[in-house]
């Protein structure tokens, strides 16, 4: 669906300069621009979502519970590591 807008001079001209640099046209880039948008949102309700229904004591006893295995070469904690909980 076509879609005509006026941006504001300054963002109109910076658009058109990194239009440029990117090697695309104006109409692509802010295309993009509006696409990496709506995926931000959609990014920020999914957190949203998963952060009301999280449980926060529960996720802590799951981490303070004894592992089934030793550590593994690697895995060691970096050296001067103090526990913050």
């Amino acid at each position: 669906m076509p879609l005509t807008f006026e941006l504001p001079e300054k963002l109109s001209s910076e658009a058109k300069s990194a239009a440029e640099a990117a090697g695309e046209t104006v109409e692509a880039f802010i295309a993009r621009a509006v696409a990496f948008e709506i995926e931000r949102e959609r990014t920020d309700k999914f957190f949203a979502e998963r952060r009301a229904r999280a449980n926060i004591g529960r996720a802590l006893e799951i981490l303070d519970r004894e592992g089934g295995e030793p550590p593994q070469p690697g895995d060691e904690l970096p050296e001067g590591y103090v526990r913050t909980r």
